[in-house]
């Protein structure tokens, strides 16, 4: 058995579903966009990451409400980025300048935004009933 390579990333990937870019279609999965920079892909350590975050295990101690779950969750997340070192907040883009590149997305209906939420890893909707105070909250905490 070969040891496993761990690597700083050289590059991080964010997919806004075209916000920014534009994006037409679906890009490569991830152990293809791995294996472009000639890291290793641990598809089984992927495979159990995202039945975790899918609540794959019981967390009874975190899930006293609803929002103390949805905590711990982000948190988990949070250090779980931290630990492979990708960064946490986007930097050098302002929370203005995120909500204007929102505001001509493809997914904006009759002048009101629509966004895509998730109600948990890997189950998201698309709305557009959200709190404008939510929001600029959100962006603030991960953007400038």
């Amino acid at each position: 058995m070969q040891p496993v390579r761990i690597a700083k990333p050289s590059a991080v990937l964010l997919d806004f579903y075209g916000t920014m870019a534009r994006a037409t279609s679906r890009g490569p999965l991830a152990g293809e966009l791995f294996g472009r920079r000639g890291l290793a892909f641990d598809q089984e350590l992927w495979d159990r990451h995202r039945w975790d975050a899918l609540d794959g295990l019981d967390h009874q101690q975190f899930s006293g409400t609803r929002e103390d779950y949805e905590a711990w969750e982000v948190d988990r997340l949070r250090r779980l980025l931290e630990r492979v070192g990708l960064p946490v907040k986007i930097d050098g883009v302002t929370p203005y300048v995120a909500l204007e590149h929102m505001r001509i997305d493809k997914k904006v209906q009759s002048g009101r935004m629509r966004l895509v939420l998730l109600r948990a890893i890997g189950d998201s909707f698309v709305t557009a009933d959200y709190s404008e105070q939510a929001l600029q909250r959100t962006l603030g905490a991960y953007f400038g």
